[in-house]
C-alpha cells in the first residue's frame, strides 16, 4: 500500500500489507509533493511486478493514470462522493481508470450524468462494515461510556458521528435537539468527531442555552462503545455518498434518522429500519426525533429492522464484489492487448 500514512497504517502488517509512506498529503494533484512521489510509485510498481493499481483519491488517481502509462499496468478508481464536474483539471485529466467504483447509486448516477464517466465502466460496490465488532458490543458498555462521558446513565440520547463541517448538517441536529431539551429534561447530544464547526456548534448550543447538555468527544473509546450509549442515531447530511456510519449505527440495533440526500436513501428505507426527512429542514427532524423518543414501540421496531438491514452490507460482500471489479477490468485490459504484469509474461 502506498500513502502518505495515518491512524490504520500501523496496523496493515498484521494482514500481511506491506506499506510504504509516501508525502502525498495533499489536494492538489499539481502539487510538487505528487510529482516527486510518482518515480518512486513507478518504481515499486514495476519492481513488484504488480497486476492492477487501486486509487482511492483524486491525486492518487492521477498519479495511477501516470503509472499506467510508465509501467503498463491498468488501474481501478473509487468514487466516494460528488465532486464539482465543472473543474477544468477534472475534465482535461479526468483519471477514472479501466473501471471505476461508485459506493452509492447516487454517486454512479453523479458520475455517469455529470462527469461522463461511461456507464459500462462504472461498478456499485457499497462500503462494509465488520458486523462482529459492530454487533458484539458488551452489556455494560452503554453506562461505562455514558459515565466516562458525563452524561447520567437513565438519560435519553440522541447521538450521531462525523467530521464537523458544514455539509453534515450538524448545526441542524444541534436547533432540532434545543427545541426538544424544552420538552424532556432528561434528554442529552451526543456528536462523536472533529472538525472546523465544532466551535461553532458548542457556541450554538450556549446560545439555545442547552450547552450542558450537549457533548463532543473524538475517542478514546473505539466507535462502537459511543454507539451503544446511543439511543437514536441521527445523520442531517445535505449530502452524502454512503453514510457508513449510519450501517455500523443500525448494526448496533439504533433507530436512525437520516437526510433524504445522496446514499443515505439506499441504506434506510423511511418508515422500516428509521425515518427520513428533508435535508436541512429542523422542523421535520425535530418531529422525526420526538416520535422515536417518545414511542418505544416504534423505537423497537426501527431498532430490529436497521440490524437485519445492516447485514447486507458486510466487509465481505464488499470485498466479494471488489474481487470481481478486479477481475472485469484485467479482462478487459487483456483484451486490449495492454502490457501485463506476472501472471500474463
Amino acid at each position: 500500500m502506498f500513502s502518505s500514512g495515518g491512524q490504520l497504517a500501523g496496523g496493515l502488517e498484521e494482514y500481511g500489507v506491506q506499506h510504504i509512506k509516501a508525502d502525498i498529503r495533499t489536494k492538489a494533484e499539481f502539487s510538487p509533493r505528487v510529482w516527486r512521489a510518482l518515480p518512486g510509485m513507478i518504481r515499486v510498481v514495476k519492481d513488484g511486478d504488480f497486476d492492477l493499481v487501486h486509487a482511492q483519491t483524486r491525486v492518487t488517481q492521477v498519479m495511477a493514470e501516470v503509472v499506467k502509462m510508465a509501467a503498463g499496468t491498468p488501474y481501478v478508481t473509487t468514487c466516494h462522493g460528488r465532486f464539482k464536474h465543472t473543474r477544468l483539471s477534472r475534465r482535461l485529466l479526468p483519471c477514472w481508470g479501466d473501471r471505476t467504483i461508485a459506493i452509492s447509486e447516487s454517486v454512479r448516477e453523479h458520475l455517469v450524468t455529470e462527469l461522463k464517466v461511461p456507464r459500462e465502466k462504472v461498478e456499485l460496490v457499497y462500503n462494509g462494515i465488520d458486523l462482529e465488532r459492530c454487533v458484539n458490543i458488551s452489556p455494560g458498555s452503554r453506562a461505562e461510556t455514558l459515565k466516562k462521558t458525563g452524561i447520567p446513565v437513565d438519560a435519553a440520547v440522541i447521538g450521531s458521528v462525523g467530521r464537523f463541517s458544514s455539509v453534515k448538517g450538524f448545526r441542524y441536529l444541534v436547533e432540532a435537539f434545543a427545541s426538544l431539551a424544552k420538552e424532556r429534561q432528561d434528554l442529552y447530544l451526543l456528536m462523536v468527531g472533529s472538525g472546523p464547526e465544532e466551535k461553532d456548534l458548542a457556541e450554538r448550543a450556549e446560545s439555545y442555552g442547552v450547552r450542558s447538555r450537549v457533548f463532543f468527544v473524538d475517542g478514546p473509546e473505539p466507535l462502537q462503545e459511543y454507539l451503544a450509549a446511543m439511543d437514536i442515531f441521527c445523520m442531517p447530511s445535505l449530502s452524502e455518498g454512503f453514510g457508513l456510519a449510519v450501517v455500523e449505527a443500525m448494526a448496533a440495533g439504533k433507530p436512525c434518522l437520516v437526510s433524504d440526500v445522496g446514499g443515505l436513501t439506499e441504506i434506510v428505507t423511511d418508515g422500516r429500519e428509521g425515518l427520513v426527512v428533508p435535508p436541512g429542514s429542523v422542523p421535520a427532524l425535530t418531529d422525526a426525533i420526538r416520535r422515536v423518543i417518545s414511542s418505544g414501540d416504534l423505537a423497537e421496531k426501527l431498532s430490529l429492522a436497521a440490524r437485519e438491514r445492516a447485514r447486507e452490507f458486510s466487509l465481505q460482500k464488499t470485498v466479494s464484489r471488489t474481487m470481481e471489479v478486479y477481475e472485469r477490468a484485467l479482462a478487459c485490459w487483456r483484451r486490449g492487448g495492454g502490457v501485463r504484469g506476472k501472471n500474463e509474461r
